[in-house]
């Protein structure tokens, strides 16, 4: 798990460049699952203001909200290649956003 927290909640123009190596793998190969919770995924509070702030969500609102706070993949899972043992991926992070990456074999 990776995140970007700032105690000031400002924007930020393009985020963090994030390199992230995990060694010990014991696999010639992996599925990676990128998942993020940042103001545009898995986010539930940006939904809830994006609908006016909702004191007394509607049903359907609240089911819209419901499915908001799930947590989503951020991209779709992927076959990577595994070298001398480590994994390898770099991305960018939004400012105040999480990425979970998982690894299986």
């Amino acid at each position: 798990m990776v995140w970007d927290y700032h105690d000031d909640d400002l924007p930020a123009e393009g985020g963090a460049s994030v390199s992230l190596t995990v060694d010990g793998v014991p696999a010639r190969s992996v599925r990676v699952s990128h998942f993020r919770i940042d103001a545009d995924h898995s986010n539930s509070y940006e939904v809830w203001k994006a609908m006016g702030s909702p004191q007394q969500p509607t049903p359907e609102q609240y089911r819209t909200l419901e499915q908001a706070g799930q947590l989503a993949p951020f991209a779709p899972p992927r076959t990577e290649k595994i070298r001398r043992g480590s994994y390898t991926t770099a991305f960018r992070l939004p400012r105040q956003g999480t990425s979970l990456i998982l690894l299986e074999w």
